[in-house]
Formats: structure tokens, sequence, C-alpha cells
């Protein structure tokens, strides 16, 4: 388990753990075209080492493009990989969630292996920006094939909110309101 540990603290943060060169491509949302109209992809974020939706306008988009979440998950990172969040960089490793090998101002964040001792005020961040709230209308949700979660994109300016739902911007995401009860997105 020690070895386990050295050897994760010397494993630097914010790269992908794939060889697929579209892992490390900038998102390239392409044109509009007549042969292909828009539609919904998703590129992996090298910063946040997480895949987003965005709106693919039609033609001639970059490498970082996959058909489903969980393809580009498969092409991009290994299963049980995990960060602290936003991908900021651990202060040490932990066992458990009341582990006091963690410092002040962290908090232990397990993972499937080996937990890590996080930033404190960056997790709670992190953990608001993945749980948000609508200030007027529904959080938008999406049909994923493990079942309904929260449609979170990355910026706004990636399109990737349903039609008839605003989109608000965070520090590291943005999510869907809208006044509509529920706006049925399929995701794959």
């Amino acid at each position: 388990m020690i070895l386990v540990m050295l050897a994760l603290a010397t494993v630097p943060f914010a790269q992908a753990s794939s060889n697929d060169k579209a892992c490390f491509a900038s998102l390239d949302r392409g044109s509009k075209c007549e042969e292909h109209g828009p539609v919904i992809k998703y590129y992996f974020d090298l910063e946040l080492m997480t895949c987003f939706p965005f709106l693919m306008e039609g033609c001639s988009s970059g490498k970082n493009v996959f058909t489903s979440e969980q393809e580009c998950y498969n092409r991009c990172t290994l299963a049980d990989e995990f960060t602290c969040g936003a991908n900021s960089k651990p202060q040490g490793h932990c066992t458990a969630a009341d582990d006091h090998a963690c410092k002040n101002g962290t908090r232990c964040v397990l993972g499937p292996e080996i937990g890590y001792c996080c930033d404190a005020k960056t997790q709670d961040a992190w953990i608001a920006e993945i749980t948000p709230k609508c200030q007027e209308g529904e959080l938008v949700e999406a049909n994923f094939w493990y079942g309904k979660t929260r449609y979170l994109g990355r910026k706004c300016e990636h399109k990737f909110c349903p039609e008839g739902s605003e989109c608000i911007e965070g520090k590291w995401r943005a999510h869907c309101c809208s006044r509509n009860k529920e706006i049925p997105i399929e995701a794959s």
C-alpha cells in the first residue's frame, strides 16, 4: 500500500491517462454546413480531466470529439482514476473519510483504491458546482444509460443547453435551467 501511495505521489495531475491524441486536442466545435446539422457531442477537458457536452456545429470539427460521454471517458481516462475537485493537487494521502492524516484545511476524498487529502474550500466550491440549484426554474437533467443525472457542461459558449433553457456558468462548470417542468434529454 505504501508503494502505491508513493507511486501516486509522483504522478503529475492534469494529464490524461490515455495515449489517444484526440484527448489532448483542444475543443473545436466545427462550422455550420448543409451536409450535417448541429448535434450534441462530448469532448475531454484536460484542465478538469472531465468529459463535457458541446454543440458540434455540423462540419470540420476537431479531433477531440466523442459520440457519447462513455466513449469519451473510455478513451481518455482509466476506470479507477479520480482527482480532487477541479483537478486540484492533493495535499497528501488518506485511507478513510475520518482519517487524521489530512492536515487542517484539507479533507479526505476517497477513490477506488486510495484517498487524497484535498483542499476543503476547493472541495466545497466544487461540490456546489456539481450540485447546482436554479434561482428560477428547474435544473435540466439528462437520461444517460446509467440513469437520470444533472446535465452539466464546461462553458455556456459551448451551447450544450437545450432550446428553451438558460445556461448559468460557474468557475468550472455550467448548468442549464428551464421554466418548463422537464426538458427531456436523451444522452448517449
